[in-house]
């Protein structure tokens, strides 16, 4: 026979026992993750009217409140297990996008849907705590707390999904995107500095973007033609195609017409037997006519017929 406890008397026990107050002393937030959001704060934290800005943090404004946050949630017993990329990622999301009370929970939402695609993030975040969705996400994330690290690399993929989701001012595509990029970089022990230029070197190739479409007339960007210019080049290329087929097909037409023209042309000179024939109607009465006159005088022509024919022969 099993027992089920609910996570409140869960609590009350562990209040009981004094485990309460030893995790929360437990709970921390890797350093790294917190010097990270320090520095990328400064200089990548918000886009307005299409200009990047930075503010000034320690880094560590929110680490009390995810404590609460996720002692309320999924326990501390939890957190302490994730890994400290994973613990980076979340902090770094609950710094941008998570960090109010009451919780948005979409930390929650974000690490429940990585564990099974069939939860539905948006019947969790800005719900209550007691909302059904909500206690269902919280169990599945609590349910497979022992291996929640193997999920890392799916939950940086709805992450990116949840930041995309909630974009404005273009925050999505010159900050957010590649705020988890540099958290596992620099999580992975690459230098924070280095990690910085390079997202700078990102955000100028980001920033040409939308000129792209201007320069893409000339086809001077194709790499980039993968994106935004791939959908303008077929409106551009059907354009000049129709434009060309009509200035071939106007010569070749007008040829056809001006060989049609001369051929008409030469069509009535077959007419011209027509007038052979009545000139030939014309003659011959003219040599019917002669013929009658001369019958009399058949004697005499016979004659100068002979003499003509006696002439040719002496020559």
């Amino acid at each position: 026979m099993k027992l089920f406890i609910a996570e409140e008397e869960k609590t009350n026990i562990r209040s009981m026992y004094g485990i309460v107050n030893e995790q929360t002393e437990e709970f921390s937030v890797p350093q790294g993750a917190i010097d990270a959001v320090k520095a990328i704060e400064s200089k990548f934290s918000f886009m307005n009217n299409g200009i990047l800005n930075g503010r000034t943090f320690r880094g560590d404004e929110k680490v009390n409140m995810l404590k609460t946050y996720m002692s309320n949630t999924i326990g501390l017993d939890c957190w302490n297990n994730m890994s400290t990329k994973l613990k980076a990622q979340i902090y770094a999301f609950c710094f941008q996008a998570d960090g109010d009370v009451p919780y948005k929970l979409k930390i929650i939402a974000g690490l429940a849907n990585a564990i099974d695609s069939r939860v539905i993030r948006k019947d969790i975040v800005g719900k209550n705590l007691s909302d059904p969705a909500v206690q269902n996400a919280i169990q599945i994330i609590k349910n497979n707390c022992e291996n929640i690290n193997s999920y890392y690399d799916k939950y940086l993929s709805i992450l990116d999904q949840q930041y995309k989701s909630m974009d404005y001012n273009d925050n999505y595509k010159y900050v957010w995107k590649y705020r988890p990029i540099a958290i596992d970089k620099i999580m992975s022990g690459q230098d924070i500095g280095k990690t910085l230029d390079e997202w700078t070197n990102y955000f100028a190739k980001v920033d040409s973007e939308p000129e792209q479409p201007k320069a893409e007339t000339p086809n001077s960007s194709e790499p980039a033609k993968s994106e935004t210019p791939k959908s303008d080049e077929p409106v551009k290329t059907v354009a000049p195609k129709p434009v060309e087929a009509p200035k071939t097909a106007t010569p070749k037409s007008d040829e056809p017409v001006k060989t049609v023209a001369p051929k008409p042309v030469e069509a009535p000179k077959p007419a011209e037997p027509v007038k052979a024939v009545t000139s030939k109607p014309v003659e011959a009465p003219k040599t019917v006519t002669p013929k009658p006159d001369g019958a009399p005088k058949t004697a005499t022509p016979v004659k100068r017929a002979n003499i003509l024919t006696i002439n040719p022969n002496d020559f």
